[in-house]
């Protein structure tokens, strides 16, 4: 991702005197140089920081790794659990209630005009509780896979020698996405939730 416009990466072959090499360019500066400034990254730059990242990480496991997991222990989803729980139970009431005033309606008990208004107000509420349920399940499942992601890099650090060359089923395994800041830098976004600069 190209940290001065946010558009994505695209890889290219570029055409050298020394032979064809890999290289990543901004789309917006593809297609229009006036609108993103961002130059080409060298696709070796790129694997070389990737793999010293790896390295840190190797070699920093109990400094960086392990203050992540024990932050993680910290956070407590129960709560967010227990206020899914109030929100499916108000979301079920109000469904109820939804029936009720159908069924008052259809047995002429209830004016259009109050009917369609409890109806829209109590549809308004339902859709509101989803909205917020859905995002406190969001919360949950992001925590809970960056705690995954987490213990798998614990498990592949632990003890592994240091790396000599790019391997790209670990980008595939630990990495979300990078983001490159300049030329000369680049953001690694890890799956368990760590931002790691590196030079390129």
């Amino acid at each position: 991702v190209c940290g001065e416009c946010g558009n994505g990466f695209k890889r290219r072959t570029h055409r050298a005197l020394g032979g064809n090499y890999g290289a990543y360019s901004c789309n917006s500066h593809i297609n229009d140089k006036e609108s993103c400034k961002m130059l080409f990254i060298c696709e070796d730059s790129l694997e070389a920081a990737f793999t010293t990242m790896m390295n840190k990480l190797i070699a920093g496991r109990n400094q960086v790794l392990k203050p992540l997991q024990d932050a993680f222990k910290n956070v407590d989803n129960s709560a967010n659990e227990v206020a899914i729980q109030k929100i499916d139970k108000l979301i079920e009431e109000s469904t109820e209630q939804r029936l009720k005033i159908k069924n008052l309606f259809a047995k002429n008990y209830l004016e259009p005009a109050i009917y369609w208004k409890e109806d829209n107000d109590l549809q308004a509420k339902i859709t509101e509780l989803s909205e917020e349920r859905a995002l406190l399940s969001q919360i949950n499942d992001g925590t809970g896979k960056k705690m995954k992601s987490l213990k798998e890099l614990l498990h592949f650090t632990d003890g592994h020698e240091p790396i000599t060359e790019f391997d790209g089923e670990l980008v595939e395994r630990f990495m979300e996405s990078a983001k490159i800041t300049s030329r000369s830098s680049v953001t690694f976004i890890l799956r368990c939730g760590l931002e790691l600069k590196e030079r390129l």
